[in-house]
């Protein structure tokens, strides 16, 4: 007779962060003590549900006096960080469970949240008999909107593709009278006084590309990356010469003050940023051409996330001196036309696309390996 696996998914791990459940759990025993475990560490949470639903619907079959060994029931568990990890552990959990169970088909139980999307990827593996899924009574409809707007508040991929637009939408909009302020202000303190909500507006916007991006998780990634590489003799000589461009790039803006005579405050900020923009992106270039090659002499690989981060902070650079440029002919200070900042904007928006483009090959090649 053939033999079903009942199986549970928990992909971001509830069972192992919360409940200290070690996975992949097998045979209904196990997957009582481990659904007990959860409960009694985070009552509300709905993979409890979930597993306790897979356990009724297996003892429901036996009670219809199938041999003994035609039903199994497991759990596996992915990792509290959604994504491309969680599903690598779901996918090396599953093939544990497969190769000790052996089944000829599946009976998916969720509680109708992120675990389906690993669906896709089980079906390619077993055949998938039936999808169950498990709601709590008390709010079903309360249930659904909630995990709905919580997944795309967790989700890295959702956030960009849906929650970032909207942030890149309110510092554009922003932007554009931040610009029209500048050329308009006398000094700093009127640019400030006729900015105010305007500047709340980029804040806000720029809060919610941070969250979206994950921006403070990467910069502690960057400053652990910065001490790794500090403690090896090739990866300091890239720091070096990293921070020796920073100090130049703040003494290059410094000293181009005196190169022109202005008596707006905002006219000299913008100096600045434009004379010390370029030294300060090759500092940062320099750093990720470190990482390349210390990881490539240490580890034998090389990343590839910091060469499109290069493509990155050049789309920036250009879209960033167009704008500078474009303000300091627009204001008298350099005189001539706009086409050069049209070019550079434009060739800004070209590197960045591109950047985007090979993330986004990349990051599907990583999920077909993956599969």
């Amino acid at each position: 007779m053939a033999k079903k696996l009942i199986l549970v998914v928990d992909r971001d791990d509830d069972y192992g962060e919360k409940g200290k459940v070690e996975t992949p759990v097998i045979g209904v025993d196990a997957c009582i003590r481990a659904a007990t475990e959860l409960a009694v560490a985070d009552p509300e949470d709905s993979d409890v549900n979930a597993l306790f639903a897979a356990i009724n619907f297996y003892k429901e079959r036996m009670a219809e006096d199938n041999p003994k060994d035609t039903f199994e029931v497991a759990l596996i568990c992915g990792a509290s960080r959604v994504g491309y990890e969680s599903d690598q552990a779901l996918v090396h959990e599953l093939e544990m469970v497969l190769d000790q169970v052996r089944p000829d088909s599946v009976v998916l139980v969720s509680d109708g949240a992120e675990d389906e999307y690993v669906y896709p990827v089980i079906a390619s593996r077993v055949p998938i008999d039936n999808k169950r899924k498990v709601f709590v009574k008390q709010a079903p409809g309360v249930e659904g909107t909630l995990y709905i707007l919580g997944k795309y508040m967790k989700d890295p991929d959702k956030k960009q593709r849906f929650i970032a637009p909207i942030g890149f939408a309110i510092v554009a909009i922003s932007m554009v009278y931040l610009i029209a302020n500048v050329l308009r202000a006398t000094d700093l303190e009127n640019f400030f006084l006729i900015s105010t909500g305007t500047l709340i507006l980029f804040i806000v916007g720029a809060m919610v590309l941070v969250y979206s991006y994950d921006i403070i998780d990467r910069i502690n990634n960057v400053l652990k990356r910065l001490v790794n590489n500090s403690k090896d003799a090739s990866g300091l000589v890239f720091v070096i010469v990293a921070a020796i461009l920073v100090v130049v790039s703040i003494v290059m803006g410094i000293y181009s003050l005196d190169t022109v005579y202005t008596y707006r405050d905002t006219q000299r900020i913008i100096l600045f940023i434009a004379n010390a923009l370029w030294p300060f992106l090759f500092a940062l270039m320099v750093y990720h051409f470190g990482a390349v090659l210390n990881g490539y002499l240490n580890e034998g690989y090389v990343r590839f996330g910091s060469i499109v981060g290069c493509l990155y902070i050049v789309g920036a650079g250009l879209l960033l001196t167009g704008i500078a440029d474009f303000l300091l002919v627009y204001t008298d200070v350099y005189t001539g036309n706009n086409n050069d900042s049209i070019i550079e904007f434009v060739a800004g928006i070209v590197f960045i696309v591109l950047a985007v483009v090979i993330r986004s090959r990349l990051a599907r090649a990583s999920e077909r390996q993956a599969e």
